[in-house]
This record gives C-alpha cells, structure tokens and sequence, in this order.
C-alpha cells in the first residue's frame, strides 16, 4: 500500500514538473521571439502604415524630494507609465508553445520612447523592464527621479508655487508618434505620494501641447504634468505671526490707554 502511494507521488511530482517545465518553455519561446525580433533602435510602425504611432502616459507622484531655492530647481519622484501597441510584438497564444498572455524583458531589447525633460534631467531608479502582452500592447514603468527649473522662491508662502515636467520625444515629431495622456484622469495619481514629504502637493494637472521648434518644419507633441506644491507648516507658523502681532498690537493698545488715563488724572488734580 505504502509503495503504491509512493508510485503516485512521484507520478504527481513528475507531472507537475512537466507542466512548470512546460510552461517555461513557453515562456522562453516567446521571449526569445521578441529578443530576436525587430531592431530596437527603430520605432515600431508595421511596414506600409502612415499612421503615427499612438504612446499614451501618465504620472504617479511619489515625492517632492528637495527644492533649491539657490538654483531655482527642484526634485521630484515619479513613476512614469507609457503604453503602445504594435503587431510586431504581438504573439498567437493558441499555439502551443506560445501559450501565455503576458512576458516580461529588458527595455534595450524592444523600442521605447527617446523622452526627455525640457529644462530639466531626469534618471531611471528602478528596473528598466517593459511588460508585453499577447497583442502587442507594451507596458512601460519606470521610477524617476526628476530635476526641472522652476522659480522656488514662494514655497514657503501659503499660496506655494508652481513647477512643471515637460516630456517630450527627442527626435519624433507628431506625423511619427503621436502623444496622449488618460481623457478621464487628466491629473497625476497621487494616492503613492510620501506623507512624510516636507512638502504638500497642493494639486496636479497633466496637459499635451503642440510646438514647433528653429530645426524643423514638422510639429512636436509633448505631455505636460504641472503641479502646485508649498512647505509644510507654512499656515500654522503664519498664523502665530499673526496671533503674535495680534497680542503686541494688544499690550501697546492697553499700554497707551493706561498712560492716557494717568495723564487726565493728573490733569484733574
């Protein structure tokens, strides 16, 4: 009896192994697939289209890590998505080994988008991986750490100020790519956005814009993620200067109502 049981545990195990075995293989099919598949270094428009190609972004704040007052930058954190859509990435999941929906691999082996900021730099913090799905839908996350110009110097005022992160495709005008951003949540997303930051993110709005610039003749698209922020505790220390001057402007009062009163008594006697 002991024996028989054992006989099925290994035919368990073995079958469970087959089908992890299984399920790898096809994974590493299709990675290998894309690896192999068309130069990263060329945007991923299918042959005999003139459509551009559509890359949709959004923002998630995370930080509003410094603001130098000295240099009239300041530093933020985001988390930065873009999505496109090729069939040149696409697969058939109904093949048999190619039987998953989704594979993940490094970003220099697929396009992405030449972004850059305007008036600013910016620096990839996390994993450089793009997420593709079976129909050719790429998921691009990365975690930024951002420094653009902007006048600082009101951050300690109430009001706060007012900075933006431009991003804008290096060399593709928008007869080539084609920006967007999400038509129901033209903000960033904010819920990740660190509480303990030295600084409240007052609000956020994300706009696109058309430009054209001295070098060419073509339009650039750009997405434009504007937000307001001010120091924390800016409110409440302003609210005791004011009950401070409040109270002196008080004892001055009562003070000079005093001497008043002791000049008209000494006039009376």
């Amino acid at each position: 009896m002991e024996a028989s049981h054992s006989l099925l545990l290994v035919a368990l195990l073995a079958a469970l192994q087959g089908r992890v075995a299984g399920a790898g293989l096809k994974y590493d099919n299709v990675t290998e697939q894309i690896i192999n598949g068309p130069s990263p270094d060329v945007i991923p428009i299918p042959r005999g289209s003139w459509a551009p190609l559509d890359v949709s972004v959004e923002f998630d704040f995370i930080n509003i890590a410094k603001v130098d007052a000295e240099r009239n930058e300041v530093e933020v954190v985001l988390w930065q998505s873009a999505n496109w859509s090729s069939p040149i990435y696409a697969w058939n999941m109904t093949e048999p080994n190619q039987a998953v929906s989704r594979v993940t691999v490094p970003a220099r082996y697929v396009w992405v988008p030449d972004f850059t900021v305007i008036h600013g730099v910016s620096e990839i913090e996390s994993p450089n991986l793009v997420s593709i799905l079976h129909d050719g839908t790429v998921h691009w996350v990365t975690s930024q750490r951002i420094r653009v110009l902007c006048d600082v110097g009101d951050a300690k005022n109430a009001s706060g100020v007012t900075c933006t992160v431009k991003i804008v495709s290096w060399t593709h005008n928008a007869n080539v790519l084609r920006l967007n951003f999400h038509p129901y949540r033209p903000t960033a997303d904010t819920a990740n956005y660190f509480q303990g930051s030295r600084y409240e993110l007052l609000n956020t709005t994300v706009t696109k814009n058309s430009m054209m610039y001295p070098c060419c003749a073509e339009v650039f698209e750009d997405v434009a993620l504007t937000f307001s922020f001010k120091e924390r505790g800016v409110e409440a220390a302003e609210d005791a200067d004011a009950s401070s001057s409040a109270l002196r402007l008080t004892s001055s009062t009562i003070a000079f109502i005093l001497a008043l009163c002791f000049v008209v008594s000494l006039r009376r006697n």
